[in-house]
């Protein structure tokens, strides 16, 4: 077979690319694509590969689309939890534990180990329902 015949073959049957081709026929990609641009069948086999790409390309975008979604619901639904979590923690109805306020408020409470306890730093100006001495035992 010919080495115009192998390229064809090649590119219309086998559905390789002109680079793919040069490589295993061991010619330039020039001539590749020069005897390609020659054959009748070229610029149906073009347009036809443009629409098998945009096909793919699109479906590519939806399972990237779709695995955003599922990432952003699945992050959701994890903030939503710890709200209700936050929420129930600052309600008036269940209070909130001095530990617990003190796990929130980290930056304000020091650790004194005479006493073993936290004490509010001094240079904070807090109302008086903030927990000066939190016990910690």
């Amino acid at each position: 077979m010919k080495n115009k015949q192998k390229i064809l073959d090649y590119y219309y049957n086998l559905k390789n690319k002109p680079s793919e081709i040069a490589t295993k026929l061991q010619v330039s990609r020039a001539y590749v694509t020069k005897v390609i641009k020659n054959d009748k069948r070229y610029v149906d086999e073009k347009n036809k590969r443009i629409k098998e790409n945009q096909i793919k390309n699109q479906k590519k975008t939806n399972e990237y689309m779709k695995k955003k979604r599922e990432e952003k619901r699945e992050l959701e639904s994890i903030i939503q939890k710890q709200h209700i979590q936050a929420s129930m923690e600052l309600s008036e109805n269940h209070g909130i534990s001095n530990r617990a306020y003190r796990d929130w408020n980290k930056s304000i409470y020091k650790y004194n180990k005479k006493t073993s306890s936290y004490v509010l730093d001094k240079n904070i100006n807090a109302g008086f329902t903030v927990p000066k001495t939190i016990l910690w035992k």
